[in-house]
């Protein structure tokens, strides 16, 4: 069972990712991206996939067209 220990929230991942929270939120209502759920009007993000992406774009600058889109 996942725990609420388990996730971020999206202040935190966005902190973590160099996003902003308007696009993390967008970006969960769309298709679930980072194991996001929904606990009452709050989205959370599951640590694991959090951590999984910030390895995968490290060293990319944000502006990078391709960044993330292999995952």
């Amino acid at each position: 069972m996942t725990e609420l220990s388990d996730y971020m929230t999206t202040q935190q991942a966005a902190e973590r990712l160099g996003l902003t929270v308007s696009l993390l939120a967008r970006r969960a209502k769309k298709d679930n991206w980072l194991g996001a759920k929904m606990i009452g009007r709050q989205w959370f993000f599951l640590r694991s996939e959090v951590e999984r992406y910030a390895r995968a774009i490290a060293g990319t600058h944000k502006n990078d067209p391709t960044r993330g889109h292999d995952l």
